[in-house]
């Protein structure tokens, strides 16, 4: 079954100077929306919406809203609308302070939220658990040991790697050893590769997503691979593309290695010129050689 809410939007009128002009709140900061329920039309709640900065906002997200004028008011009704398709919601407490005495006219717009399906319930209760186990340790079998700290986790888990799969067996079958010791990767990026392993949810891509790349490639963990690919290929900048570049080639992900290549090609005054490159040119040189090739073919 559906959960149906009706929404009423107030905007208001501000004074500019000797001039009236009617804008949304919103424009300026966060708008105020209160929830009322289609059935009895009691206060339920209020929420934050703010569509300028509605990446910011994560509470909720999962949640599918597929929002419709219900009186529609010309072109500002459509503007409300598509904010709304566009925005994230934050469910705070409820607040009967409202101030009606700047009210210049409200628009109703529906708002309905698919019910969830047994399935996702189920799949939601599941990841709640894992998440439960990766951070209390409960029952814990096998420890982690890296940069002389110790990660304990669950063997069953940590058979999604491929590598660790083959690994535990292999010990399985000589000892029953439960401490696995591991080299050249960090303490941070190891717990992140685990954590991924249990609920499939990677809090720290934007500052990991390269070492993790890394990590998932040598313990064969594919989709936490693919993710890191594709967060990095929309998030190369002038501070990271050297590194972007030089593992991508590495790694032999030759669709991250074009992207890295087409961002030096696309900005190659400043780059071309610069202490990096020159860097480039002298510790990877076939690599550098290659992206001049491309620079020559898209500027002939």
């Amino acid at each position: 079954m559906e959960n149906n809410f009706e929404l009423i939007i107030p905007s208001y009128k501000y004074n500019f100077g000797s001039q009236n002009k009617n804008v949304f709140k919103n424009e300026y900061g966060t708008w105020t929306i209160y929830i009322f329920s289609s059935h009895n039309c009691s206060l339920n709640g209020i929420v934050i919406l703010d569509p300028v900065f509605d990446q910011k906002r994560l509470d909720y997200k999962q949640i599918k809203i597929d929002v419709e004028c219900i009186n529609p008011d010309g072109h500002n009704s459509f503007v409300i609308a598509k904010h709304l398709e566009k925005a994230i919601f934050t469910f705070g407490p409820t607040d009967s302070q409202f101030n009606s005495t700047q009210l210049f006219y409200e628009i109703t717009v529906k708002i309905t939220m698919p019910e969830i399906s047994n399935a996702e319930e189920k799949e939601t209760g599941v990841k709640s658990h894992l998440k439960s186990l990766f951070d209390s340790k409960k029952d814990a079998d096998i420890t982690i040991k890296v940069e002389d700290e110790e990660i304990k986790v669950h063997k069953v888990i940590l058979k999604r790697s491929e590598v660790f799969a083959k690994l535990l067996s292999d010990t399985e079958n000589e000892t029953e050893s439960d401490i696995i010791e591991l080299k050249d990767i960090k303490h941070e990026v190891i717990v992140e590769m685990c954590r991924y392993l249990y609920y499939d949810e990677i809090p720290k891509i934007k500052i990991l997503a390269l070492p993790l790349l890394v990590a998932a490639g040598k313990y064969s963990i594919d989709d936490l691979a693919e993710k890191c690919e594709k967060y990095l290929m929309t998030n190369i900048t002038f501070e990271n593309y050297y590194d972007v570049l030089t593992t991508a080639y590495e790694l032999q992900k030759e669709d991250l290695r074009k992207v890295a290549a087409d961002f030096v090609i696309k900005n190659n005054e400043s780059i071309f010129s610069s202490d990096m490159w020159n860097k480039l040119k002298i510790e990877h040189a076939q690599l550098a050689m290659l992206v001049m090739e491309e620079y020559i073919l898209k500027n002939k």
